[in-house]
């Protein structure tokens, strides 16, 4: 896989934000854009539980939660 490597999911989410939605898009889009990548973000660490601790997927499920949650849009 090529690309940058993030290591959390405000990163990842940063990154996304600035390459696929545009500057001027409107803060619903980027509000459900939000929830719908913190959505695939739970999708992916659900299949890849059994690799990774306990520990290391409540820090992930509490990062993924907080960006879902989060006031701030762009």
């Amino acid at each position: 896989m090529n690309g940058p490597i993030f290591t959390n999911i405000n990163q990842h989410w940063a990154h996304f934000l600035e390459r696929d939605i545009p500057s001027d898009a409107p803060d619903v889009q980027v509000s459900e854009m939000k929830r719908a990548f913190a959505a695939g973000a739970i999708s992916g660490l659900q299949l890849a539980i059994s690799k990774i601790t306990r520990d290391q997927i409540m820090q992930h499920v509490k990062d993924i939660k907080a960006l879902a949650l989060a006031k701030e849009q762009k």
